[in-house]
């Protein structure tokens, strides 16, 4: 007789997982498909931060990606497609950071923003992708950049660079790529110097005072929309006239991802 492995317990197979100096390192590791959020990574996710958090050696927490992308959002070779949250960085004790190595698109950045901290390198890209066939990126991005450029990232779609987030408050810094990850480490290992019993606490009541401002009603808003947004590309067209649906179903995938952006091939916005 067989078990079999409970979802988001060890042995990971899509991220790897490590202990650097009082830090958890924690690596989206499937690069072939631009660390996509299939369903057995969300749970990888959520099962790595649950056992850092409840490490005594671990001080803080980082997350990145393998590859070219830190996530590329939802896996859409999953029908329909993965949507459930990935544990938030709100969730856990311990000052979570994420060192967004390149695209951060769709549910990545809608989990990203909900950590303490964002770095992220000079080659990094942020996007709402799923919005463009009609999946929504949640009511809470208007703390980070206020209501006219989550209008601008939501409603338009639009793709910004890592210098444009910054800009905007999406992030918290941007550094060379070959720098990312030695910056970001050093920025954790400062976080775990820090008494821990302190950093619990002001966590705690710095995302009070969030929740206080809104954050939380946002939240149960949120979950009260959830059965009315799901993705919609029935009433998403491509340049031909035909909806993503129809196009995914009789052209294939690839063919979806072309029409579904087809529109998006020059950023509108522009770096200083």
């Amino acid at each position: 007789m067989t078990t079999e492995q409970v979802p988001g317990t060890e042995p990971f197979h899509d991220l790897t997982y490590e202990v650097r100096n009082r830090v958890a390192l924690i690596t989206l590791n499937r690069p072939e498909r631009l660390n996509a959020l299939s369903y057995r990574l969300r749970e990888e996710i959520g099962g790595a931060m649950r056992k850092a958090d409840a490490d005594p050696e671990v001080g803080c927490i980082v997350v990145t990606g393998a590859g070219r992308a830190f996530s590329a959002g939802g896996d859409l070779r999953e029908q329909p497609i993965a949507t459930q949250d990935v544990l938030h960085g709100r969730e856990v004790e311990k000052v979570v950071i994420a060192a967004v190595n390149g695209l951060c698109y769709g549910a990545a950045l809608m989990w990203a923003i909900t950590v303490d901290m964002i770095v992220a390198s000079e080659e990094a890209r942020f996007c709402f992708m799923e919005t463009r066939f009609g999946v929504s990126a949640g009511p809470n991005i208007p703390f980070l950049v206020g209501p006219q450029w989550a209008k601008m990232l939501v409603l338009a779609g639009e793709e910004v660079s890592a210098r444009t987030a910054r800009r905007i408050g999406l992030i918290t810094d941007v550094v060379p790529h070959e720098e990312l990850l030695p910056r970001t480490l050093d920025l954790a290992n400062r976080v775990a110097s820090m008494p821990r019993s302190f950093v619990r606490v002001s966590k705690s009541e710095i995302d009070g005072t969030i929740d206080m401002m809104g954050w939380a009603a946002n939240q149960a808003l949120s979950r009260r929309m959830r059965p009315l947004r799901r993705g919609t590309p029935d009433d998403a067209f491509g340049p031909d006239g035909r909806t993503l649906t129809q196009i995914r179903e009789q052209d294939g995938m690839q063919a979806f991802i072309e029409a579904r952006d087809a529109a998006w091939k020059e950023r509108w916005t522009h770096d200083d």
